[in-house]
């Protein structure tokens, strides 16, 4: 039965790790969208230039702005990293010897330089965290899932998010589309 459990326990990992892989794809496509505007805005600006001088049309540049910079801003908080899930857990945890979350300290200047960063734990030590028992096994593992389905639940709530902003920006941009084909504010 605890082989059972194991198994289990790091199929619902490994299923988790892979969904949070399915966000980061579906955020790198977003980017795409998001900033595929930015490279005809040369030849948008006289255009809306116009849109702007008349004043129904204010509004709707506006909004498609807003909403365009809010889906901007949930696309960067969905690929920006979790701080640290662990603090999001309610009871006693174990030492976290799976993901080994915390075996380096940067600095700020190590963002810059690739300086010889040495770790915070001897091999010796590390070895003597792991867990000894199938319970203690366990017991890491359960803990890695709940700390890979915060961080799932997270990006799926900014994936939705700067979703919903691209398709009301699309939406504001089509409906200006339409009252400037069928001419409506006197252009």
């Amino acid at each position: 039965m605890k082989e059972s459990i194991t198994s289990y326990l790091y199929q619902s990992v490994t299923d988790i790790q892979n969904t949070i892989r399915a966000f980061d794809v579906k955020l790198g496509f977003l980017f795409m969208v998001i900033f595929l505007p930015l490279v005809g805005l040369k030849d948008l600006v006289p255009q809306l230039q116009v849109l702007i001088d008349k004043s129904p049309y204010r509004v709707l540049l506006f909004a498609s702005f807003v909403s365009w910079f809010f889906a901007l801003y949930f696309l960067f908080l969905g690929v920006r990293p979790i701080h640290n899930p662990k603090e999001s857990i309610k009871g006693d945890v174990p030492k976290g010897t799976f993901y080994a979350g915390g075996l380096y300290t940067f600095e700020g200047i190590d963002y810059f330089w690739n300086f010889p960063i040495k770790t915070n734990n001897d091999m010796d030590n590390f070895i003597k965290l792991l867990p000894q028992s199938d319970d203690a096994i366990h017991k890491e593992l359960v803990f890695e899932i709940h700390k890979l389905a915060y961080i799932r639940d997270v990006k799926a709530k900014r994936t939705t998010a700067c979703i919903y902003s691209v398709l009301v920006c699309g939406f504001i941009s089509v409906l200006t589309i339409i009252f400037v084909t069928l001419k409506v504010g006197g252009i």
